[in-house]
């Protein structure tokens, strides 16, 4: 049976919002939102259903919990547990330094903070080191950041989604904080897609007030910890 995670994939590869999925399978936008959220247990035959649509249109589900469009390979690491940031970072840092741009929408640098300073450092020493150019998106009103303030927009919550993701040259990311899970899909149509949408709220936000600053620059960050 295929899996949450590949049906997001699958969708996102197709450019497909939950509502044209719903439409394609016969299914209420309701019961494929749950699905995608994990609540309730689906029917096998909504699960077949769905697999069904999609295979139609031209997506494969592979071991591993992979998709790929016919002809094209996905590939998909999950990262998980106490480590789960790291390992994400092991994972990513080739394919940031070699796209030489990082893009982020929807990140609360808190978070970052609370699984450690140390992994904090390492991320902004390999940005540095390796001339890495960030843009990051967040949400309005927000002045906690980490990196230089000239990197940032603010855009208005309501067009952020819960989940925040970043983009690493051909590499996906999403961040499941609660979960301490991080999903990265290497898939060049599915970067593509989400590259347009970062690109599309990033000419909506405003840049950050010239007050704000970095709270790596602060004196006692890395000595509270």
């Amino acid at each position: 049976m295929i899996t949450i995670q590949q049906v997001k994939a699958a969708r996102a590869l197709l450019d497909w919002k939950q509502s044209d999925l719903a439409d394609a399978c016969g299914l209420s936008l309701t019961a494929i939102n749950n699905l995608e959220r994990g609540i309730g247990s689906p029917r096998v035959e909504t699960i077949n259903a769905i697999r069904q649509t999609l295979e139609n249109v031209g997506i494969e589900f592979t071991d591993g919990e992979g998709v790929r469009k016919r002809g094209e390979v996905i590939e998909l690491h999950v990262f998980e547990g106490s480590r789960f940031i790291t390992l994400m970072n092991d994972y990513a840092f080739p394919y940031l330094k070699a796209s030489g741009q990082s893009l982020m929408c929807g990140i609360d640098e808190r978070r970052f903070v609370e699984y450690g300073k140390e992994e904090v450092k390492r991320y902004d020493d390999f940005i540095r080191q390796n001339k890495v150019v960030e843009r990051i998106i967040i949400r309005e009103n927000d002045t906690y950041i980490l990196s230089d303030p000239k990197a940032y927009r603010w855009v208005p919550e309501g067009l952020i989604g819960k989940v925040p993701y970043m983009i690493y040259g051909e590499v996906f990311v999403l961040i499941i904080w609660d979960a301490k899970k991080t999903i990265c899909i290497r898939n060049a149509s599915l970067t593509d897609s989400f590259h347009r949408q970062f690109e599309f709220l990033w000419s909506m936000g405003r840049g950050l007030p010239s007050d704000v600053s970095r709270a790596l620059s602060q004196p006692d960050f890395y000595g509270g910890s």
